[in-house]
């Protein structure tokens, strides 16, 4: 039997960041599919859960708005190629295996990365944010969803080249209601992107 909680509940914490959040940078996102191109990709990764709601997004978007033709840009997945994924993290580096994905991928300054991740401290996020800050413009082709600190090292990235408004973060230091947001903010794109 499960005792009763003495605290605020997962839904209690949940519902109180949720009221306390900023859409900007999610509306930002959704704003930026709808002006890309056929040529355009849209690239996202992340590891651990953030990983799984990368898979979960992309083929959302795909089937929700590419497929009956509300965007032009393919969506790409970093993590799905698990034997990709492994053979570069063999050979290489775990630190670069999204940048040297994003590189067998032909990642042009067309496409645009989204990176998800709890911290915003994993060295091969880090990695591909920088990667595509070199190729692409930043201030509208690159976004983050993270949470924990602010002052993590995506959301410094970003801001270093002017893109803090492409920062979607959600303050709270637990991964179930970060990733619980994050989720929800993969959905909010979908909306955004089917609304005149």
């Amino acid at each position: 039997m499960v005792e009763e909680e003495t605290g605020p509940t997962h839904f209690q914490r949940l519902a109180q960041v949720l009221s306390n959040l900023d859409d900007g940078a999610v509306v930002r996102f959704a704003n930026s599919l709808k002006v890309a191109s056929d040529a355009s990709r849209v690239f996202v990764c992340g590891n651990g859960g953030s990983s799984a709601m990368c898979s979960h997004a992309a083929a959302d978007m795909a089937k929700a708005l590419k497929y009956p033709g509300f965007l032009n840009c393919s969506f790409v997945c970093l993590t799905d190629s698990v034997p990709l994924l492994t053979a570069m993290a063999n050979d290489h580096s775990y630190d670069e295996v999204f940048v040297r994905a994003m590189k067998v991928n032909n990642f042009s300054y067309r496409d645009y990365l989204l990176v998800v991740s709890s911290s915003g401290n994993s060295q091969n996020v880090v990695s591909a944010v920088d990667y595509a800050c070199s190729i692409t413009e930043p201030t509208t082709n690159v976004f983050a969803f993270t949470g924990f600190d602010w002052d993590n090292r995506v959301n410094t990235m970003l801001r270093s080249e002017r893109s803090d408004e492409n920062i979607f973060h959600v303050s709270s230091m637990e991964y179930g209601v970060v990733e619980d947001v994050h989720a929800a903010a993969f959905h909010r794109v979908v909306e955004l992107v089917r609304s005149k």
